[in-house]
């Protein structure tokens, strides 16, 4: 079994950056909120910080809930765990693997890939993972033959399609 982590920062931004990001928005919140019915700045500003707030811990939510910190893996299957506060652990059979998105899947390298796994259960795993490439190749290597010509598919339809917006117009 080869196993897969992430390296020291990677691991602490996706664990726990939400905590003084969020901490620091907050105070920003209240120092708006003081002047809220004076100011039309300040509400504006009250505003931005609360949605910002809204959207980082959404995110992280989802990455606790979806992103194993440690993935052991072999040509059969992937046992998932080391999860944010929580000690489940997960074992998936990489024949079980219904579709592949996110990533070079939708045409930006630098979003999560995620792997589905039926209609109901999903794993993210960031490129920021150790050896990533050689995660996606094992992975690409051992899903179905039908999943993958479709993700080949994909990733093709999505490189001609940036092929051609890069190209100059004509003078």
């Amino acid at each position: 079994m080869i196993t897969f982590k992430y390296s020291i920062v990677p691991r602490l931004i996706y664990r726990w950056a939400n905590i003084p990001i969020t901490f620091i928005l907050f105070l920003y919140a209240i120092v708006s909120a003081t002047a809220l019915f004076v100011n039309l700045f300040a509400t504006i500003s009250f505003v931005i910080h609360i949605i910002l707030m809204l959207f980082i811990n959404r995110f992280y939510f989802r990455v606790y809930k979806l992103y194993p910190f440690t993935i052991e893996m072999n040509n059969e299957k992937m046992i998932c765990s080391d999860y944010f506060m929580s000690s489940k652990n997960y074992e998936f059979k990489l024949s079980e693997i219904t579709k592949l998105t996110g990533n070079i899947f939708s045409g930006a390298p630098h979003k999560p890939l995620y792997i589905h796994f039926g209609e109901e259960r999903k794993i993210g795993i960031s490129p920021h993972l150790r050896d990533f490439n050689k995660f996606l190749t094992m992975i690409l290597s051992n899903v179905k033959k039908e999943l993958y010509e479709k993700a080949l598919q994909d990733i093709q339809i999505k490189a001609e399609g940036k092929r051609k917006g890069k190209k100059k117009p004509a003078k």
